[in-house]
């Protein structure tokens, strides 16, 4: 099970020195949502959040990504990695068994 608990964490386990271009961050950004937070957006989207709450709970608790994530990247990332009628009608199927 993962370990690593918030960004911050995330860029030391990787990044010991600390120095991040700004394209690699782009990466390390992407990286930590699909590796950390990918389960916690699934479950948002099932609850039927907009894109702006569940942005909003995901900087709201991790400063440190707040800086480095946009509204616009955030939204770009879950309509590529997140298919919400497929994640629906999982859950859907689940609470009918």
């Amino acid at each position: 099970m993962n370990t690593i608990t918030g960004f911050a964490n995330f860029i030391k386990t990787y990044r010991h020195d600390g120095c991040i271009s700004p394209k690699e961050m782009k990466s390390f950004v992407r990286i930590y949502l699909k590796n950390y937070l990918i389960n916690q957006i699934k479950d948002m989207v099932i609850q039927d959040f907009t894109l702006e709450m569940m942005f909003n709970t995901i900087i709201h608790n991790d400063k440190l990504l707040a800086i480095h994530l946009n509204i616009n990247t955030f939204k770009s990332w879950v309509r590529k990695n997140i298919h919400k009628d497929e994640l629906k009608a999982q859950s859907w199927n689940k609470s009918n068994i």
